[in-house]
């Protein structure tokens, strides 16, 4: 847009290729499962710490930890089948409400290991047989704490900080091009203009901007609410 450089000119088909290579590797778990490079006992400088670190964000797809091999401390797998299997009585009983119970959350992250056992299994399980087995993976809450730990990015900000970012972009379009708009667009580009740069959330602006030019009703995508209701 207006002269944006996107890329280094090689890096498009760098993906390309890389993406490529993964998806043909796709059903193979071996390619995946990498082995860290074998250092010398005695050494033990910053260099092959380093190489050590390196070597272990090795996983295929953009994953840092796609099959753990370890166990958390002073954990067998006996002791998290146990968790798992609590967790699963807990679901049962209480449902998606057991999940504000803190002990959930710490079993989650000590159980993630089987978690991507499960999920790796050959061959592969199905969503309904993996919901037997954890059920509390399939909540957003504990999705994309489990998305966090494989690829190291919480996706939550990833994705406000991707909106934002973007959403500045698309209001500057329709900011260039005011004339060509009909009353309903210039009526929440107004808005936005009131409320100031600093108070808005250009994700949700550029939504609501595009929707208008769509002639899209707001209620149809978001849940409108009174701020002092409880």
């Amino acid at each position: 847009m207006e002269g944006d450089l996107i890329g280094c000119g090689y890096g498009s088909l760098l993906n390309q290729i890389k993406t490529r290579v993964e998806h043909v590797n796709r059903d193979n778990t071996l390619v995946r499962v990498r082995k860290p490079k074998r250092i010398n006992e005695n050494e033990s400088t910053p260099s092959s710490e380093s190489t050590a670190s390196k070597c272990a964000k090795t996983d295929g797809y953009g994953c840092i930890n796609w099959h753990p091999v370890d166990l958390p401390e002073d954990e067998t797998p006996e002791s998290v089948e146990e968790k798992r299997k609590e967790m699963v009585k807990l679901f049962s009983q209480e449902g998606p409400r057991a999940a504000e119970r803190g002990q959930v959350e710490e079993w989650m992250k000590t159980t993630y290991a089987s978690q991507r056992y499960a999920i790796n299994n050959n061959p592969p399980p199905s969503i309904d047989e993996l919901k037997d087995q954890w059920p509390f993976l399939f909540m957003k809450r504990f999705l994309c704490a489990h998305f966090n730990t494989l690829t190291g990015i919480d996706v939550n900000t990833r994705l406000t900080e991707s909106l934002n970012r973007k959403g500045k972009k698309v209001l500057h379009f329709f900011e260039c091009q005011l004339s060509r708009w009909k009353k309903d667009v210039k009526t929440v580009l107004k808005d936005i203009n009131q409320a100031g740069k600093e108070d808005v959330d250009y994700g949700v602006a550029s939504i609501i901007a595009t929707m208008a030019y769509f002639k899209e009703k707001e209620d149809a995508l978001f849940l409108l609410a009174d701020q002092t209701d409880t």
